[in-house]
């Protein structure tokens, strides 16, 4: 499967915390999905979880948010309903599958190259800020020999000119 986004109905299934009957309603009801051709030949339906959640966000065709289900969890409740205990129980597990989805989305997005660790990020930029702190700190000691035989503003200023660019082409190589 191309698109690393798509997930199973099983895996919508599980990260949403619904049966299958539940996701063949929701198609039925508007959810989007897509349906694919495995290289088996069988055709398969696929989903995105930020498309579901942005469908369930917005009442989805049909579909109510925290309305009773019978035997169920209300769809879509992220905070805890007024009733009590179960309410307040039903809300916090509905927060966490849709937690678990966002998670979903996330290790998706990692696989693509989008999301990125930010210690390695931070890693990164210290070691180019070293390297351009080294490049300059150097400068005056390979610079001052030139420099001190040179007599115009104009010739100290491109030799210097020619010096930085030279300095930062070499860094926008590594």
């Amino acid at each position: 499967m191309a698109d690393p986004e798509l997930i199973t109905t099983e895996e919508a299934r599980k990260a949403f915390g619904v049966t299958r009957v539940t996701m063949v309603s929701w198609n039925a009801k508007g959810c989007p999905h897509e349906r694919r051709k495995d290289p088996d030949g069988k055709t398969r339906i696929y989903y995105r979880p930020s498309e579901i959640r942005r469908w369930l966000e917005s009442g989805g065709p049909g579909v109510k948010m925290n309305e009773p289900r019978p035997g169920g969890r209300p769809i879509g409740a992220v905070s805890a309903p007024a009733g009590g205990i179960r309410s307040e129980l039903e809300a916090a597990e509905l927060r966490k599958r849709i937690a678990q989805a966002a998670k979903l989305e996330m290790d998706v997005k990692e696989r693509e190259g989008i999301l990125v660790d930010a210690a390695d990020v931070e890693r990164a930029n210290i070691r180019k800020f070293t390297a351009i702190r080294q490049a300059f700190e150097t400068l005056p000691g390979r610079a001052s020999a030139a420099l001190a035989s040179m007599s115009g503003a104009r010739e100290i200023e491109d030799y210097l000119r020619a010096e930085v660019t030279a300095i930062l082409r070499e860094l926008a190589t590594r």
